[in-house]
């Protein structure tokens, strides 16, 4: 499996009230994300803290984030901007210290 797979298959997405923390160990970077797409015949924006497995350096990740919001139903799905809130830190047991 390539990074890109990899990438496309591990993205974390929840919306709402943020009640639930987004970003967890294999998912440590956590961003804003604004959209557009179509779903349910319409079209629509929508955004919302997505957790992923890399750090968004590049287009290709970009369009990956895209891909993957097209897999989930999001037709035509196109990222209109994203910034990193944060990253998640795991703490190290004794053993590694």
């Amino acid at each position: 499996m390539t990074h890109n797979q990899h990438h496309r298959r591990n993205i974390n997405r929840r919306y709402g009230s943020g009640a639930t923390p987004v970003g967890d160990a294999q998912h440590p970077y956590v961003y804003f994300i604004a959209f557009h797409a179509m779903r349910d015949g319409g079209a629509f924006f929508g955004n919302g803290e997505f957790g992923l497995t890399c750090e968004l350096t590049s287009m290709d990740q970009v369009l990956e984030v895209e891909e993957s919001l097209r897999a989930q139903g999001y037709t035509h799905a196109k990222i209109l901007g994203f910034s990193l809130l944060r990253t998640v830190t795991v703490p190290r047991s004794r053993e590694q210290r």
